[in-house]
């Protein structure tokens, strides 16, 4: 079978993928990881229906953009996950992100354009700092 909603499909394809792992972001910069991503949030539009195509759920997806929130409320995505429909906005449909937003999510990781210039990348620069 190539794919399945069954619970326990899910539960075992996330029980193997334990291990930590590194990957190089669009910047170029290495970013690793201890463990499984549990908590997404993501300011690429389509970027939450592939996350959710994959999982089969929308569970792990915590921040979405703005025009993802209006599209999954009158769209397929958001009759298939409701809970889409009431997913928290991490940025406008300008990419541009609200970090303390972000940040009080408490995600495991954050999908966001290297490529869209200073304004959309410079507020993650330091948001240790905030």
């Amino acid at each position: 079978m190539c794919s399945t909603s069954d619970s326990h499909h899910r539960h075992a394809v996330g029980a193997a993928s334990t291990a930590g792992f590194t990957i190089v972001d669009q910047r170029g910069k290495r970013v690793s990881f201890d463990g499984p991503v549990e908590r997404i949030a993501t300011a690429i539009i389509p970027s939450p229906s592939m996350i959710a195509a994959v999982d089969d759920s929308h569970d792990r997806i915590a921040g979405i953009n703005e025009s993802t929130l209006q599209a999954n409320k009158g769209g397929v995505f958001g009759t298939l996950f409701p809970e889409s429909r009431k997913t928290t906005t991490i940025a406008g449909a300008d990419f541009v992100p609200t970090v303390e937003t972000t940040l009080s999510l408490e995600p495991d990781v954050v999908i966001q354009w290297g490529d869209m210039g200073d304004e959309v990348n410079a507020p993650w620069q330091a948001p240790a700092s905030r």
